[in-house]
């Protein structure tokens, strides 16, 4: 069921069929309730977890209406999403009224889960002719199409079916929504955030339209905006809107706000806490980049019982244990962690360059050295080891093994990185008070990589100073 269907178990209707059912499994009185009724009541136990439940539903439905379609296409849809594809194929050809909208889908939804995708959009295209006599028919087949084609991520041909139908219809909610989400599945945020602008312009309280704007802004990397729009859907609703507080939250940590954004996870984890690994494992984020180490250890630990080692952050969550266990000294479980991360094995992702800093953080300078070495002599990606490696020794405070390694980088590096390696070279010749050379790379930092500078030099940067100008600056405060 999509969204938008789930506010039907709100219906009156619906909660006194529910009651009735209910009440018979609690020793009451036989509920005789309609196939699709029943059908419903399977669907609200489906979507609550209670499968067991559903299945009894459904199976009770067939008794009383045996060969009627809602329970059938109801099972026959477990099958297929349990991987059971012959018997869900076996009851979807068993069904008498094979032109039924619903017999439709399932038919080719089994066909596009067999990968025969091309026969699918063929099929569909081919029963349209059933609907073509009533406009209404004719467009909400169309839309259920787009639907069923977007979920399967089929994003251009849902495009095309979602605006066959707008042009049935002319433009309203229920598709602008749909295109929406569509060009969001296509990473097209601006596309997908004029059409929210124009929904939000007519429907200035749709909180999933500002909850929407506020996630493509954000992919968007326009954290101000996003901000902006979270802030209007809390405004509309501030309790109960977990997908505001996160956006808010994400926006406030991509800006550096760690403190609020901290404050905003903590809230989310309080009032959502049966959700899944995001909010705790941004919040070790957080807590590690807040220096906070201890309470990002434990945060860290929940985002990782709660993915259950099946997270597509599973690699995240492993480095960022590993990271704050060795801060607080526990270097054993730090290279348990490591040694997690390493069975994903991810492109760029080098475990000897990560060993060795854990290592050397912990003062094992000799087991450090052996790791980087072995880091130089295997990494597929020789430059970034090198980098790695020199910025391990500098934010271990050894700024001459940091420069030594920097040297050698700088031998066969390419420009990009060179302006990497320039704002810590300055750094580390500004902490060894050789002034000659800290202006030389200084400069060079300045000119190439002033976000770079500004990261490295942090505290030294006056607070409005323009980063490139900093080299100026520096002249000026020595007066040279």
């Amino acid at each position: 069921m999509r969204e938008e269907d789930f506010s039907f178990f709100e219906e009156e209707d619906f909660k006194e069929n529910l009651a009735r059912y209910e009440a018979m499994l609690n020793g009451g009185p036989s509920a005789y309730l309609e196939s699709d009724e029943l059908t419903d009541i399977a669907e609200y136990y489906l979507t609550h977890g209670e499968t067991e439940k559903a299945y009894a539903c459904i199976d009770y439905a067939l008794t009383l209406h045996p060969n009627s379609i809602d329970p059938l296409i109801f099972k026959a849809r477990q099958y297929m999403f349990s991987g059971h594809l012959d018997q869900a194929q076996k009851i979807c050809d068993s069904i008498q009224e094979q032109n039924d909208r619903e017999v439709i889908f399932l038919h080719a939804e089994l066909l596009i889960r067999k990968q025969n995708v091309a026969e699918a959009l063929r099929y569909l295209a081919e029963q349209k002719a059933h609907f073509a006599d009533d406009r209404k028919d004719l467009y909400t087949y169309l839309y259920d199409c787009a639907c069923i084609l977007e979920d399967y991520a089929y994003d251009d041909k849902a495009l095309e079916w979602a605006e066959e139908a707008e042009k049935i219809s002319g433009p309203n909610l229920k598709i602008m929504f749909l295109k929406a989400e569509i060009y969001c599945a296509k990473e097209s945020f601006e596309e997908a955030t004029d059409i929210l602008e124009k929904i939000l312009d007519e429907n200035p309280y749709s909180l999933k339209a500002w909850n929407m704007l506020a996630d493509t802004y954000f992919m968007r990397e326009m954290y101000d905006k996003a901000i902006e729009s979270a802030e209007f859907s809390l405004a509309i609703k501030e309790k109960g809107n977990p997908e505001a507080l996160f956006a808010k939250a994400n926006s406030l940590y991509h800006l550096g706000n760690f403190e609020e954004a901290h404050r905003l996870y903590t809230q989310y984890i309080n009032d959502f806490p049966k959700t899944d690994e995001y909010p705790y494992l941004f919040d070790g984020l957080c807590l590690n980049q807040m220096e906070r180490y201890e309470d990002a250890c434990q945060r860290l630990e929940s985002a990782e019982e709660f993915s259950n080692d099946c997270s597509p952050e599973q690699l995240q969550i492993y480095l960022q244990l590993s990271f704050a266990y060795s801060k607080v000294g526990k270097f054993q479980k730090a290279l348990h962690y490591l040694e997690r991360a390493k069975n994903y094995e991810p492109e760029g992702f080098d475990y000897f360059v990560l060993k060795g800093h854990v290592l050397l953080e912990n003062g094992f300078v000799a087991e450090a050295l052996e790791c980087f070495q072995e880091a130089k002599e295997e990494s597929t990606d020789r430059e970034r080891a090198y980098f790695l490696i020199a910025v391990s020794f500098f934010e271990n405070r050894l700024y001459a093994d940091a420069l030594e390694n920097f040297y050698e980088l700088l031998e066969f590096c390419t420009v990009q990185t060179e302006s990497n390696c320039y704002p810590y070279m300055a750094y580390c010749f500004y902490y060894a008070k050789d002034e000659v050379q800290y202006l030389k790379y200084l400069e060079r930092a300045c000119e190439t990589n002033p976000e770079g500078t500004k990261m490295v030099f942090g505290h030294l940067f006056p607070e409005s100073l323009n980063p490139k100008e900093y080299y100026a600056y520096v002249l000026r405060q020595n007066n040279l």
